[in-house]
């Protein structure tokens, strides 16, 4: 999967970084409950800001990234973040 779904995000013009992270395991901290989620990967598309990827979105190479993933995922959970660097 990653070596076709890799060009397709290559392709849109406004993604910065792709990131796969895989997990390989999930260590517990018994001073702070679990949430459950069945997650086995978290991948991640940097953009330069907001405007960006909402050009991204509405991109028809975008729409070819969506189409490939929606192939293999079983299901998926998206999030929009702001990163704020702490230690740099």
């Amino acid at each position: 999967m990653i070596k076709r779904h890799a060009p397709l995000v290559h392709a849109v013009p406004q993604v910065r970084r792709y990131v796969l992270s895989f997990v390989l395991d999930e260590p517990t901290r018994p001073d702070v409950p679990t949430q459950a989620m069945n997650v086995d990967a978290v991948a991640e598309l940097w953009y330069d800001d907001v405007a960006a990827m909402k050009t991204a979105a509405a991109s028809p190479e975008m729409k070819a990234v969506l189409a490939n993933g929606a192939l293999h995922l079983g299901a998926i959970k998206t999030f929009i973040t702001e990163e704020i660097a702490v230690i740099a």
